[in-house]
């Protein structure tokens, strides 16, 4: 969405990015829910590891193993704490290497000393702060789509303020008012793109339910995403589909796997359809579709926006241009 903000600004076209309600279901904004909820109820596990394994600390799968495996308590954060006293002692014999060793107690010793403030400052400005802290911007910015990425940080951060100014009576109920926020987005307001006097830039399901005079898709040969190198495959009619050779012949194929596979990408397929109607049908007046291609093929499988259309249109013996015909009626 940048490339399209910086080039069209370029042109001196003035555009805005608009994070919809899809925003509060990105990674990022995960990490920073799971931040709050490690601060505020620090028995909560799954917010300790998703916390731990974000960019803010990159603690890996085997820091985490090694944890749990070596340190019998229940809860996470009696095991850093136990980790902790370890240290210094310097009895930490877990198996971490010297770089775990040392990410972990940066962890720790971060954590701590923010669930100090936690009485004294708004948690809105102290998330600020543990984002300054951490070079959070900096860090989020170097990956794809970082500048989409801060956005939906700071828009986040500024929920969380608004959750503040209208109060709550414990720090449970406010846990459980930003769980709500992040699990039902639908109650995101957003700015109405249409009384932005610029173009606006968002994704498919941020358009979902408006309506602009003019819409352009563009990069529809861009191809889905059909890959299935996960280990496990998990598809809710055919069950689980692991990945493994056979004992008598290794090149024999997993055939539940297969069939997993094969369901997948029938419903990425039917997704992928409902997605390109959703965006195809916000155009009131005109609507734009561009993509690159070598030919105008018509392809069995579609892989591509691209190939939605060119399977419904006959191309000219040149394959330059497409003809459409329904009812009589040719385009």
């Amino acid at each position: 969405m940048e490339t399209y903000k910086q080039t069209l600004a370029i042109h001196n076209i003035s555009s805005q990015v608009i994070a919809g309600k899809d925003a509060f279901h990105t990674n990022e904004v995960l990490d920073l829910y799971h931040l709050v909820c490690c601060l505020l109820n620090p028995s909560h596990n799954l917010s300790w590891i998703g916390l731990l394994k974000s960019p803010l600390f990159g603690i890996t799968h085997d820091t985490l193993y090694l944890l749990y495996k070596n340190i019998p308590t229940t809860l996470l954060v009696e095991k850093l704490n136990q980790f902790e006293t370890l240290s210094q002692q310097k009895q930490t014999h877990i198996g971490l290497t010297p770089e775990q060793n040392i990410r972990l107690s940066y962890a720790i010793n971060k954590m701590k000393k923010w669930t100090q403030h936690i009485d004294f400052f708004l948690i809105s400005d102290l998330i600020e702060d543990i984002c300054i802290d951490l070079e959070a911007w900096r860090i989020y910015s170097h990956h794809p789509g970082g500048s989409q990425k801060i956005i939906h940080m700071k828009a986040f951060i500024k929920k969380v303020a608004s959750l503040e100014n209208n109060g709550f009576q414990s720090r449970f109920a406010f846990l459980e008012m930003l769980k709500h926020t992040v699990t039902h987005p639908e109650a995101i307001q957003l700015p109405d793109p249409n009384f932005l006097n610029r173009v606006a830039i968002m994704s498919v399901h941020s358009a979902k339910g408006l309506e602009f005079p003019v819409v352009i898709i563009p990069e529809c040969e861009q191809k889905f995403n059909f890959t299935m190198s996960d280990t496990l495959l998990i598809h809710p009619k055919r069950g689980l589909g692991l990945s493994h050779q056979s004992t008598h012949d290794p090149e024999e194929k997993n055939q539940l796997r297969e069939a997993i596979k094969d369901s997948l990408k029938k419903d990425i397929l039917e997704e992928e359809k409902r997605i390109f109607y959703v965006a195809c049908t916000r155009a009131k007046d005109q609507l734009v579709l561009t993509a690159t291609t070598p030919k105008l093929e018509p392809n069995k499988t579609p892989k591509s926006f691209l190939d939605f259309i060119l399977n419904q249109g006959i191309s000219n013996e040149a394959q330059t241009t497409l003809t459409f015909e329904k009812n009589d009626a040719k385009i």
